[in-house]
């Protein structure tokens, strides 16, 4: 990404033309109001709200715009709009109590021009019922009426043909589907989506979840995916319905591709069967399923057949299980700690089950193919975070995350992939954790002579003295490369890796290796109570190469061995230079500005 920065002034002028600075101040008083009319019920502007607004009904009209929140609440009895397509819905909470469909959009539905839809950032605290199917009277202007689906979710109840994204996105709000009849998904997410490609990331569902059929807390029902991935997220919800149902996905069916990755279910999931703690049902020769890096420590419990802890049933789909761990109960008949299984087309990776839990590792069906790898452990493994650490080298990478120092970070009684927690590792006989992470974000280093970008990484400040206490000595350290090596890399960012690229000389490197003097205890506007930071910089920037993106990422090495950060920071130059300017809370000095300003491309 080559990124082109105006003048400052310029930028400011662009900015406030892009939104239509609306404070939207409706209220339920008089006649309906949705939330575009005061600007005329345009579905294809830009709007930026100013402050908290109260709506009766619903936007008829297919938005495709943009509607950042701007952190502020909308307070709903409907859904704020009946369809999206192309859209941005971002920094909003929503509130109320909401009958019918979804709190925040109905229907994420196809167009000619394949656009795609992203929720970023929002939060539903509403809850949602809906009872009334669609051929009864539901939305049907988009060739629906066929449709019998009663569904409803937190943000999109039906993703049809489309491209959506659900980024950083929370549902608080219950949400329940319940009609007679045979279909009626429900989750914290999405309801339904059929024939899309779906991308989930970082979302977490605390709501209660209730349905006739088909129930999770980040996604009920998959239908003929393009593609689906869901990635870090955790379901904290409890989950009631009769079958087809997950702490993650419900169920998916017809063929595509969905991967689960580096996900959790925490809660209770009961009914009657196909449960699983993160996969319901999996149903198809068609369908290409992945479930790695994936816990349930909630209990799953059904009357009759096909309940697991991982993925309740593979009916006979392509599926793969790798890396992940069960420690909640299970009940039922034909049940598995992992997985209940029918499949033709299996192929199982190492993974965990509780020796404490009276229940196979796993119930296959018919046993044709693929290896049943897995391995018990107990609940003093999995609490001192011996689990973790014997998962990580089984894996070849650090993917689970455990505090377990005493006197450090708040610990933890079992293994998380959530990375801001603490990796594990061995000191002779003890175990230690230590959490750290690269932001992802930068900054312009002051300096007058040695000037450039600065990129930082967070250490918890409980775990390092912990550590120090103990007499282990740590090294830290950030590289920093251009993109496009890491690219070449194929985004394995460690020197390793990179040193692997060639060059033209054999001295050369493709990174540079900043290793960290004395901890900063007051960098700018980060939390200096919980965290130290170390910094590693690139100066003599050369003026044409202000716009070439740079990626770091930090490290710590105890003894012979170096673990990374689980993310890094890609930035440029230009970019940086030109955010901290439009940062008016910072407080910079002139001289400070002037290196800045340095740095700002120029028409």
């Amino acid at each position: 990404m080559r990124t082109k920065i105006i003048k400052l002034i310029s930028l400011i002028l662009s900015l406030l033309m892009l939104f239509t600075m609306i404070p939207l101040s409706v209220s339920a008083e008089g006649e309906p109001k949705t939330i575009l009319d005061v600007a005329q019920n345009d579905g294809n502007g830009n709007y930026y709200l100013t402050g908290n607004v109260t709506v009766t009904a619903t936007a008829t009209e297919t938005f495709t715009g943009t509607l950042d929140g701007n952190g502020h609440t909308v307070t709903t009895s409907v859904p704020l709009f009946e369809a999206v397509n192309g859209a941005t819905i971002q920094n909003l909470t929503v509130a109320g109590e909401v009958t019918g469909f979804a709190a925040v959009a109905t229907l994420v539905y196809e167009s000619e021009e394949e656009a795609e839809t992203t929720f970023n950032k929002v939060v539903n605290k509403a809850s949602v019922t809906n009872t009334v199917a669609l051929k009864d009277g539901g939305i049907t202007a988009y060739n629906l009426s066929k449709v019998e689906y009663v569904t409803a979710a937190g943000l999109a109840s039906f993703v049809l043909s489309t491209t959506a994204n659900f980024i950083d996105c929370v549902n608080e709000g219950s949400i329940k589907a319940e009609l007679s009849g045979n279909h009626s998904p429900a989750a914290g997410i999405v309801g339904y989506a059929s024939g899309a490609t779906v991308n989930i990331k970082n979302c977490l569902n605390s709501g209660n979840i209730s349905a006739s059929q088909s129930a999770a807390g980040i996604i009920a029902l998959i239908n003929n995916p393009k593609s689906t991935n869901i990635e870090q997220c955790i379901n904290s919800g409890i989950i009631t319905c009769p079958k087809y149902t997950g702490g993650i996905v419900g169920r998916m069916q017809g063929s595509g591709n969905v991967s689960v990755t580096r996900c959790g279910n925490k809660a209770e999931i009961s009914g009657t069967q196909n449960l699983g703690g993160i996969v319901g049902h999996s149903d198809g020769a068609n369908v290409n399923l992945g479930v790695y890096y994936c816990y349930n420590i909630g209990a799953v419990s059904g009357s009759k057949t096909c309940v697991a802890g991982i993925v309740g049933r593979m009916a006979y789909s392509a599926t793969k299980i790798g890396g992940c761990y069960n420690n909640g109960e299970i009940t039922g008949t034909q049940i598995g700690q992992l997985y209940w299984g029918t499949s033709n087309d299996t192929d199982i990776g190492e993974n965990y089950y509780n020796s404490a839990i009276s229940v196979d590792a796993y119930y296959s069906y018919k046993e044709t193919g693929g290896s049943n790898n897995a391995t018990s452990f107990t609940d003093e493994e999995l609490a001192s975070g011996a689990l973790a650490l014997k998962m990580n080298k089984e894996i070849g990478k650090t993917v689970y995350y455990q505090n377990v120092n005493e006197g450090g970070a708040t610990k933890d009684a079992y293994p998380v992939t959530d990375p801001t927690h603490g990796y594990v590792f061995e000191n002779g006989e003890t175990l230690y954790s230590l959490a750290f992470f690269t932001l992802k974000t930068a900054s312009i280093r002051l300096d007058e002579v040695n000037h450039g970008i600065r990129f930082s990484t967070a250490v918890n400040k409980a775990d390092y003295a912990v550590l120090t206490n103990a007499g282990i000595e740590l090294t830290f350290g950030t590289l920093i490369t251009p993109d496009d090596y890491l690219e070449v890399a194929g985004y394995d960012f460690t020197k390793d890796k990179l040193d692997k690229l060639e060059f033209e000389t054999s001295d050369a490197k493709a990174y540079l290796d900043v290793t960290a003097g004395a901890f900063i205890d007051n960098l700018r506007g980060e939390d200096n109570n919980t965290y130290y930071y170390f910094c590693g910089s690139i100066t003599g920037i050369k003026e044409g190469n202000y716009d070439w993106d740079y990626s770091a990422i930090g490290y710590i090495t105890v003894g012979n061995s170096t673990v990374y950060s689980c993310q890094y920071a890609t930035r440029n130059a230009a970019y940086v230079a030109n955010a901290a300017l439009n940062d008016t809370a910072a407080g910079y000095t002139d001289a400070e500005i002037a290196i800045i300003g340095r740095y700002l491309l120029q028409d």
